[in-house]
């Protein structure tokens, strides 16, 4: 292990914010680590495989860059510049953290989630061998969220290293973390062109994170709080209050939100003097008839990442599917003495307390047929519901 002294230092920047300036004039290194800072007679320079005297310099603490766009190596493609982390270290820039590697052709713009996983561990494989100019870091690897990922696929990123930097919620070991997501504007796409141009409403972007704590023990998981989405939804509100808009409908395709979306409305009616609707697909009996119609030997309630989802999936995006399970996870809870929601009074519950799957149902009877179905479904009761809650206003 190499050991280095430096010596003579003039001022010692400390880098914390309550106490800036040292009065130390030495650093001891060793294997490349600061293992001690004081003065020169503190340390054994003797044995120093090398010693730097400074001779009054001031030393700080190298400077970190928390949101590159990197490729593979030391080129920049959008420059056209070869050496960029080198050259860095001029500015004083000692640590670099990726925020996803891309370049033309890169998967991260194609939604190809084979292709994005495997350049994020490939990447962090190749900057944990490799420091531009022997002294920055560059912490590469970074995964950006494609549609198709899978919560196994973070898994096997994690345990490759990788440092996820954006995901939504798991569903089980067979759908992507963004079924909500996909579900949900593809419903809001046939929606409107079913309505037509006649029909005078605006639909916002959609909100790919909601309040799923419920998931968070599996891998890919990202929640936010209560208090984040509320603040959200007021923050939209009162933006578009502010420009006379008056009715909000929020279409809402994650049950996690459900209670905070409903509980919020009289607030923002009081607050704004607006009306609030809510479209739920899964805080309510949304899909019930559906379910009934198409699976009749269902045991148990329709929750998570079970037929309906997976079926949805198996229609709108089948290449994105994996193995489905092939048992209900309401039988093994019965099976396990675990958590049971067929009972009649609610409960906080967490996705685990289902089993290690994360799916609560039964996946095992989706079909593509079936998701063809439940879509059409979907698309003519939002329809209605939109066109019930436009015509109560109609002449406003």
């Amino acid at each position: 292990m190499a050991t280095r002294a430096i010596i003579g230092i003039g001022k010692l920047v400390t880098g914390d914010i309550h106490k800036p300036l040292s009065d130390a004039t030495a650093i001891w290194i060793d294997d490349g680590y600061i293992k001690g800072i004081g003065r020169a007679d503190d340390f054994p320079l003797e044995s120093a495989d090398m010693v730097i005297d400074v001779q009054g310099m001031t030393v700080c603490p190298g400077l970190i860059d928390a949101h590159v766009h990197n490729t593979l190596d030391d080129y920049a493609p959008q420059q056209r510049e070869i050496g960029w982390l080198e050259n860095a270290l001029l500015v004083g820039t000692t640590t670099i953290i990726s925020e996803g590697e891309q370049g033309p052709g890169f998967p991260r713009f194609f939604d190809d989630p084979i292709g994005t996983k495997a350049t994020a561990i490939l990447a962090k494989r190749i900057f944990d061998r490799f420091r531009p100019a022997g002294a920055l870091k560059m912490h590469g690897g970074a995964l950006v969220l494609v549609r198709g990922l899978t919560r196994d696929d973070f898994q096997e990123m994690a345990d490759a290293g990788v440092w996820p930097v954006a995901s939504l919620e798991q569903h089980g070991p067979h759908l992507p973390l963004g079924t909500d997501a996909i579900v949900l504007e593809a419903i809001v796409e046939r929606v409107r062109e079913r309505l037509g141009a006649g029909f005078q409403a605006l639909f916002l972007p959609m909100m790919h994170l909601g309040k799923s704590p419920e998931h968070l023990t599996f891998p890919g998981t990202v929640s936010l709080q209560a208090s984040t989405l509320l603040a959200v939804v007021d923050d939209l509100v009162a933006s578009l209050a502010a420009h006379q808009f008056q009715r909000f409908v929020f279409l809402n395709g994650h049950g996690g939100n459900t209670a905070l979306l409903q509980s919020v409305g009289p607030d923002l009616r009081y607050k704004y003097g607006v009306r609030v609707y809510y479209l739920d697909l899964w805080g309510s009996s949304f899909f019930d008839d559906i379910i009934a119609e198409l699976f009749p030997s269902l045991v148990g309630r329709e929750v998570h990442a079970a037929s309906v989802e997976t079926s949805l999936l198996l229609h709108l995006r089948p290449e994105l599917v994996g193995q489905v399970p092939g048992t209900s996870t309401h039988r093994a809870a019965a099976d396990q003495e675990s958590a049971d929601l067929t009972g009649t009074v609610p409960f906080g519950w967490l996705a685990r307390d289902f089993g290690t799957s994360g799916v609560i149902g039964d996946p095992s009877l989706a079909s593509a047929e079936a998701g063809e179905q439940i879509l059409a479904y979907a698309v003519e009761r939002a329809c209605r519901m939109l066109q019930e809650i436009y015509d109560m206003h109609e002449g406003d």
